[in-house]
């Protein structure tokens, strides 16, 4: 019986071989242990270094801007389809992109795998005490090794924290899917560290966003990995008017991380990329969380993370409770 990553190559070689895709995105070993990163393929042999397995992954859409955004902006009438490994996950940044007319779904090939639930390695080398050499999954149990100790470790202690949070675990809209049967993720819907910041004073709210967002240096990275920020020409990267100052007071930090905030209200898909990759720990689930949250209660909305073709703050009704 062949495993997740024979599956996905063989179809990967059936895409190539009848022409259906210029490009496949999918995931290969990254430089330290454990670690996977993004992979590009043009053709079958290049793609033979991908796998598939239950460790951290990067998100892959924001790939398919560069790759499709053109033909998505009308720039060029036409474009060869991509080829992209999708989770559940994946496809809500994909959704995003798609909902956004930044690319055009007719673009892509999806071959969705299913998903219970990520590892975290730091987590398993913290429960074992050791830095893991192998951890291999059977189910619900994992088996990490080290050096000295080994430890079964119940999966659930080491699955990333956005898994936890995980609001859509298969893949809806797939061209491939290379496994049928599976379980959805048992998620509960956690507010409780937004909750924690609302009990807050107005001033002590202030003095913690003050500490949080005095340590940004200012990079970039968190708009650079969220998908919901897709605008063809950023607003912090026009320099007539600027609407950024040089400087890193913190009034500019404030309006750099408020601004980036409320664009993405009501679009941001809780895949914690931009927590992920921020150099300094900023929390921005947080900030990103109570928007979600509110946004919810406010406009009657099930899950605001789920990418709709009308959204809550893209409609207008009449019987809207707020004068206007």
């Amino acid at each position: 019986m062949m495993n997740m990553t024979e599956k996905m190559l063989e179809q990967i070689r059936d895409l190539f071989e009848k022409k259906n895709i210029k490009l496949f995105i999918g995931f290969e070993k990254g430089f330290e242990k454990f670690s996977r990163i993004p992979a590009f393929a043009e053709n079958y042999d290049e793609a033979k270094s991908m796998i598939i397995d239950e460790f951290e992954t990067p998100l892959l859409a924001k790939y398919l801007i560069r790759e499709l955004g053109e033909v998505g902006a009308g720039a060029v009438e036409k474009s060869e389809r991509v080829g992209i490994l999708t989770r559940g996950c994946d496809y809500l940044s994909i959704r995003r992109l798609v909902v956004d007319n930044i690319i055009l779904r007719e673009n892509l090939v999806i071959i969705g795998i299913p998903c219970n639930g990520l590892i975290d390695p730091k987590k398993a080398n913290k429960l074992l005490g050791e830095e893991a050499q192998e951890i291999t999954v059977d189910e619900k149990i994992v088996l990490a090794k080290g050096e000295i100790k080994s430890r079964e470790i119940n999966k659930e202690e080491i699955l990333l924290d956005r898994c936890k949070k995980c609001i859509m675990s298969k893949v809806e809209e797939s061209d491939i899917l290379l496994e049928e049967n599976m379980d959805d993720m048992e998620v509960s819907k956690d507010y409780s560290a937004v909750e924690e910041i609302e009990k807050l004073t107005t001033e002590e709210r202030y003095e913690f966003w003050r500490r949080q967002f005095d340590r940004c240096i200012r990079c970039f990275a968190c708009r650079d990995a969220c998908t919901a920020c897709n605008c063809r020409k950023c607003i912090f990267d026009i320099t007539e008017p600027e609407m950024l100052e040089k400087t890193v007071a913190t009034s500019e930090q404030f309006m750099f991380h408020f601004i980036r905030a409320f664009h993405v209200a009501g679009r941001c898909t809780a895949c914690g990329e931009c927590e992920k990759v921020c150099p300094v720990d900023i929390p921005l689930g947080l900030l990103n969380g109570k928007f979600k949250k509110d946004i919810e209660l406010l406009f009657d909305v099930d899950e605001a993370g789920i990418p709709a073709e009308i959204e809550p703050l893209g409609e207008f009704k009449l019987d809207d409770p707020v004068e206007w």
